[in-house]
């Protein structure tokens, strides 16, 4: 990009060359000529952005496109055009809405040109999915014995790019072990910087079956015929993104839970207060700031995510209030070859002793890998991830379709080690592991492809010898 101008710095060696012919002036040009060159040549070797212009087989308004390729704006100073290249790419890869997308600099009548194509996905994303009533695969596999009535099946549709502001509207409905239903909207746009948003999130969910104790690390169910737990949620958030990197997220949750009158005849002392209906409020709170190439499957940068969900009971049921942290670091090596480093942790500072408070490692995201047929109920946690990993393909084909132009497939071959210690909760005896750390270590391959869909294969050793093979759907 040696072609692109550089404003002054042509005027100021003319000016200090004048200076050198000056003898009068020529001790003092000297003393000050290094100082000054090494400041103008930083200052002017920046590159002045005239404008921007988009391309392409987009809806995606200009002002959005703009916002989310911050400082990249018009009248922006940049001093690394390649680096600069490789953050807008990076920043519209993360909002997942294309399929495609070409960033060039460009000087045309001195002007200098950030030229940018875009070609979209497919605005309504199909949420199709295939899941487990249990917590993985894992579980499902080795305790259940594959067995299918235990599937939940699931169809529904997200626009994710409602009138080319990037709001988000979606519906879901889930039959089999587990009826649902979701609706969500989510606008990150109110103001005219764009700086504010909100969304909104009800669900409905039906089940026979609920976990009502943990016993050497397993979790047992109550089963009916008929439902055992009915649960609506409505969730309310605001959200503050002042800047592309950071986000502030605040908000107030509804919960109504009903049970079925037979459990408290044979699970007494599943909730200590015996009541048809639950009423809780949750404020959940929320603060990221990424800094990684690609927030779906990241490779390089770092991130940090600091979240709390006070539960307040309005019906005698007791408080609950875990707060996590996460950091991550990713660093590539060299060609092909990256290492991340994660980090999380969590700690309960109101915990009652209802069961379904005592949520620790082994549910959700929060587990030690190589023990997922194993849940450690407690107060809190601390767990760290190393992963080296091995770009072995790296495969793009071009249907020229549209909405489809590109089809893409990345696999990573990886060797990982996880080490965990646990927080117990005083006067609960339903742990086996006698020990606080669990370690593992293990191989997988995870496969990346269209529209940030995301697997795992792993084959791990954990620290208490079990030896296993795990599937998961996501990235890590």
């Amino acid at each position: 990009m040696h072609q692109l101008k550089r404003n002054g710095k042509r005027e100021f060696f003319k000016y200090n060359l004048r200076l050198l012919n000056n003898k009068s002036h020529l001790k003092l040009s000297g003393f000050f000529l290094f100082f000054l060159l090494c400041f103008f040549e930083n200052a002017y070797s920046q590159y002045s952005l005239d404008s921007v212009e988009f391309y392409g087989r987009f809806k995606t308004k200009k002002s959005v496109l703009l916002r989310e390729i911050e400082p990249y704006k018009p009248g922006a100073k940049v001093e690394d055009t390649a680096e600069a290249r490789k953050k807008v790419y990076e920043q519209l890869l993360g909002l997942e809405l294309f399929n495609r997308i070409e960033v060039n600099w460009e000087i045309k009548e001195e002007l200098t040109i950030l030229k940018i194509g875009l070609w979209e996905n497919f605005p309504v994303f199909p949420e199709g999915n295939l899941e487990f009533a249990d917590r993985n695969s894992t579980v499902w596999i080795r305790d259940y014995n594959w067995d299918l009535r235990r599937i939940n099946i699931g169809l529904g549709a997200k626009h994710k790019n409602l009138f080319g502001k990037r709001q988000e509207l979606g519906a879901f409905a889930q039959i089999g072990f587990t009826p649902k239903m979701r609706l969500s909207y989510r606008n990150p746009y109110l103001d005219k910087d764009k700086k504010h948003g909100w969304e909104m999130y009800f669900s409905w969910s039906k089940n026979n079956e609920i976990p009502i104790k943990t016993q050497n690390n397993k979790q047992f169910f109550y089963k009916e015929e008929q439902s055992v737990l009915e649960e609506m949620n409505l969730e309310l958030n605001y959200i503050y993104r002042p800047e592309f990197s950071t986000e502030f997220k605040a908000g107030l949750t509804f919960l109504k839970a009903s049970y079925s009158d037979k459990i408290w005849e044979e699970e007494p002392n599943y909730i200590p207060v015996q009541k048809p209906n639950y009423w809780t409020i949750k404020i959940p709170i929320e603060f990221r700031y990424n800094k990684v190439d690609y927030w779906n499957y990241p490779l390089e940068g770092w991130r940090v995510v600091v979240n709390s969900n006070l539960y307040i009971p309005l019906s005698q049921q007791g408080f609950w209030w875990p707060i996590a942290f996460q950091a991550d670091y990713y660093v590539p090596i060299e060609n092909k070859i990256y290492l991340s480093y994660i980090f999380r942790t969590q700690w309960s500072v109101l915990q009652d002793k209802n069961y379904n408070y005592q949520e620790n490692l082994g549910y959700g995201f929060h587990y030690v890998r190589g023990f997922e047929p194993y849940v450690i109920d407690g107060r809190g946690f601390v767990l760290g991830r190393q992963n080296v990993k091995y770009k072995i393909l790296d495969w793009k084909y071009s249907l020229n379709w549209k909405f489809f132009e590109t089809v893409p497939l990345q696999v990573f071959l990886k060797g990982f080690t996880d080490a965990g210690f646990y927080i117990g909760h005083k006067g609960m005896d339903n742990n086996k592991f006698k020990n606080p750390f669990l370690g593992s270590a293990g191989i997988g391959i995870d496969i990346l492809t269209l529209y940030g869909l995301k697997f795992r294969f792993e084959y791990s050793i954990n620290s208490i010898g079990n030896l296993g093979f795990n599937f998961h759907r996501s990235g890590e």
